[in-house]
């Protein structure tokens, strides 16, 4: 097969998988600028994205170089470059497909991404590049139904051997849905109204369930200084608070949910040992590089009521399928 051949067959599959995950859309070969293909959202939003082509083993040359250094010297003024730009790298053998995140918008101004990590594309991640495309967008956007997020910032610190105080935050994602919704009260008063202008959502209008009360007191049973804060995502810009976290150490703990078997006999604890405990993987984030593994040994556990143990653990299996890391957002 010749050059030309193989670079026909991979835009060929890459379209096919773009027509596929991203919906309605417009696929089109760029007749300028950087890009191999522009993607135009036929639903009245405007939104567009250029893509660029490479076979499935391009990340693993020299070629990549080639590519971001091709990028630096691109001229973003030029309205064809105007817009967010992902690579798509294809293996013709299997069809399979990668996708990463080459240059997104910031004020106007384009940032190139040197250090791209690359993730599959299927149908149950093309959602979450889309919405992280259209956080690399000029224009500010409403997410999709779908990732409508409150994200839960638990932050706590340990004072170490050098009598400094190291400081971390777990963090995570749940979805919004018909029952894990805001409290929001209707406010009348205007000294009320301004303070919320100022300090931001009461914590307690957030949604909590038996999830996240588990997961603070697990921490809480640790770290008594531990506090949360809640931040609901709505638009494509609040995305880019979850980008800081990206080059930030992160420890992957997690809390086991066990019953509480200190009220049963010994052969009754003997008939209940094969009792299923819930386990929930975590992130801790710990920025200070210097004290980066303050908190690696870290790890969390929460006694719960045996009785009904069962049904709260279908319960709470459910709960955990609306929860998903911060960096199933990072570009």
């Amino acid at each position: 097969m010749s050059n030309i051949d193989k670079e026909w067959r991979i835009e060929q599959i890459a379209t096919t998988i773009l027509y596929r995950y991203f919906g309605n859309i417009s696929v089109t070969q760029a007749q300028e600028g950087v890009c191999d293909l522009i993607v135009t959202y036929n639903d009245g939003t405007e939104l567009r994205f250029g893509v660029v082509v490479k076979s499935g083993s391009f990340e693993k040359t020299e070629h990549f170089n080639a590519l971001i250094k091709r990028l630096e010297q691109t001229d973003f003024m030029m309205e064809a470059n105007r817009l967010p730009i992902i690579a798509l790298y294809v293996d013709e053998s299997t069809e399979n497909v990668k996708v990463a995140f080459l240059v997104g918008w910031r004020f106007s101004k384009p940032r190139i991404y040197r250090d791209f990590e690359l993730r599959n594309l299927n149908e149950k991640s093309a959602n979450i590049c889309l919405q992280i495309i259209k956080s690399m967008d000029s224009v500010i956007r409403l997410l999709s139904v779908d990732d409508l997020n409150v994200l839960k910032c638990i932050v706590f610190s340990r004072k170490l051997s050098d009598s400094r105080t190291q400081r971390a935050e777990l963090l995570y994602l749940r979805r919004l849905s018909a029952s894990y919704r805001m409290n929001e009260k209707e406010v009348v008063d205007e000294r009320e109204r301004l303070e919320r202008l100022i300090k931001g959502t009461p914590e307690e209008e957030y949604p909590k369930d038996d999830l996240d009360r588990m997961i603070f007191e697990g921490v809480k049973g640790q770290f008594k200084n531990a506090k949360v804060r809640s931040k609901l995502l709505l638009f494509s810009t609040d995305l880019d608070d979850i980008q800081q976290y990206k080059n930030v150490h992160c420890h992957h703990t997690t809390l086991l949910v066990q019953p509480d078997f200190s009220k049963v006999s010994t052969l009754e604890l003997y008939m209940l040992e094969d009792q299923e405990i819930l386990t929930v993987n975590l992130d801790v984030y710990v920025e200070n590089m210097f004290y980066r593994e303050a908190f690696d040994s870290v790890s969390f556990d929460k006694v719960e009521p045996l009785e009904n143990w069962l049904e709260k653990m279908s319960v709470w299996k459910k709960m955990k399928e609306t929860m998903r890391p911060i960096s199933d957002y990072f570009r």
